[in-house]
C-alpha cells in the first residue's frame, strides 16, 4: 500500500467551503470579542465612555453630525461658522505659520482660497479671479478685486448641475471640519485620540485571540490539524512527504502564518491596510488552490503539508506505523476476485490482451 493509495487529495470545492466557514467563524468571534474587551475590560480601564461623551458633545456642539445628501446650504452654514465664529484667530495663525510667503489679508481672504478655491492674490483679468463655482466681487467704482469680501456664486452658472457641484464642494469642505476640531480643540483631540487607541487595542486583542483559538488551539485539539471548517467538510492535513500526521509546530504555523498579515493590518489601524492585508493571503491561497496542479494552497506551501479527504485517507504517525498496518492480512489490497479466478484457468484468459480489453470483449459477447 503506497502513499497514492493511502491518501486522497481533498476536493477543491470542499477546501474553499471549509475556508469560508473558518473566515465566518473568525469574523463573528473577532466582533464578539471586540465588544467584550471594549466594554468589559479595556474600555473601563481607560475611561472609554468618558472619552465618547466628550467626542459626542463636541460633534453635537459644532454640528458635525450632518449626513450626506443634505442641502448644500446646511454644510455651507457650518463651514462658515467654523471659519468666522469658532476658530478665526487660530486659523489665521496657522495659515500664517504654514504659508509665510502668502500674504492673506483676512480670514475672509483665507476662506475664499481654502473653501471657494479662489486665487489668494487675484487680479481683475478675466477668469484669473474666478473658480468653477465662485468669483471675487469687483468694486464698481475702482474696478479692484475685493479679496476681503466673501466670494459670490458665479452669475453665469445655474441649474441642477451647478447645484450638484455646490453640494459636492460644500460637503467635502464640511468633512474637513473634524480635522479643524482636532487642530484647534485640545480637549477634543485628546478624547478622540484616546478613543481611537482604545478601539484599536480592542480590535487587535480580539483578532489575535480569535486566531489563536480557532486557527491554532482548535486544530491542535482536533486530529490532523483540522479547523472547524475542515471537520464540517471532512478534510484533514497531512505531511506533503509521505502523507503522515503533521507535527504540532506545523499546525501552529498553518494558523499563525496565514492569519499573521490580517492581524497586522488591524494593528496598523488603516482601512486600506486592513483590507489589503486581510484579502491578500486569502486571495493568493485561493489562486494557488484553483490554478496550480499540485492542489496546495498558501498554508500547505508555507508549512510543507497537504490537505486530504479524511474519510478516504489513512493518515499514520510514521512510516513504521504504516508498514505495520499494511502487513496485516485484512489490510492487504484485494484485487478483483473474478479476475484472479480466471487467471487460474489459462484457457479462459486472453494473455495477449490487457485486463480492460478482456472485460470489453466479455461485455461485447454478452450483448
Amino acid at each position: 500500500m503506497n502513499q497514492s493509495i493511502r491518501v486522497e487529495i481533498a476536493q477543491k470545492s470542499k477546501r474553499l467551503i471549509a475556508l469560508a466557514i473558518d473566515l465566518v467563524i473568525l469574523a463573528v468571534s473577532t466582533l464578539a470579542l471586540f465588544f467584550f474587551s471594549l466594554y468589559a475590560f479595556i474600555g473601563p480601564m481607560f475611561n472609554y465612555s468618558g472619552r465618547i461623551n466628550v467626542v459626542n458633545d463636541r460633534i453635537s456642539t459644532y454640528e458635525l453630525n450632518l449626513k450626506e445628501g443634505e442641502e448644500y446650504t446646511k454644510y455651507e452654514d457650518v463651514v462658515k461658522k467654523f471659519y468666522f465664529e469658532y476658530f478665526t484667530d487660530d486659523i489665521i495663525k496657522t495659515i500664517e505659520t504654514n504659508y509665510p510667503n502668502e500674504h492673506y489679508s483676512s480670514i475672509t481672504n483665507i476662506y475664499n482660497v481654502y473653501v471657494y478655491n479662489l486665487p489668494y492674490a487675484p487680479e481683475p483679468t478675466g477668469d484669473n479671479y474666478k473658480s468653477d463655482l465662485f468669483e471675487y466681487q469687483i468694486d464698481k467704482e475702482t474696478g479692484a478685486v475685493l479679496k476681503d469680501t466673501l466670494g459670490v456664486k458665479r452669475s453665469d452658472l445655474s441649474g441642477e448641475v451647478y447645484e450638484k457641484y455646490l453640494s459636492q464642494l460644500m460637503y467635502s469642505k464640511y468633512n474637513q471640519l473634524e480635522g479643524f476640531l482636532r487642530d484647534y480643540d485640545p480637549t477634543y483631540k485628546e478624547a478622540i485620540t484616546y478613543k481611537n487607541n482604545i478601539e484599536l487595542a480592542s480590535r487587535t486583542v480580539a483578532s489575535g485571540i480569535s486566531v489563536i483559538i480557532f486557527a491554532i488551539i482548535v486544530p491542535l485539539c482536533f486530529k490532523n490539524g483540522q479547523t472547524i471548517g475542515d471537520r464540517v467538510e471532512g478534510i484533514a492535513c497531512a505531511t506533503a512527504k509521505g502523507g503522515f500526521k503533521i507535527k504540532p509546530y506545523q499546525t501552529i504555523m498553518r494558523g499563525a502564518l496565514f492569519y499573521f498579515l490580517p492581524v497586522i493590518g488591524i494593528a496598523i489601524n488603516d482601512k486600506y491596510s486592513i483590507i489589503a492585508l486581510t484579502i491578500f493571503p486569502i486571495f493568493i491561497s485561493c489562486l494557488l488552490l484553483l490554478f496550480r496542479n499540485s492542489e496546495r494552497d498558501l498554508r500547505d506551501i508555507l508549512t510543507g503539508t497537504i490537505t486530504v479527504d479524511k474519510k478516504n485517507s489513512l493518515i499514520f504517525k510514521s512510516a513504521g506505523e504504516a508498514r505495520l498496518y499494511e502487513k496485516k492480512e485484512e489490510n492487504q489490497i484485494v484485487e478483483d476476485k473474478e479476475y484472479l479466478e480466471r487467471l487460474q484457468n489459462a484457457s479462459q484468459v486472453e494473455l495477449e490482451t490487457s485486463r480492460d480489453e478482456q472485460f470489453k470483449n466479455r461485455e461485447n459477447k454478452n450483448k
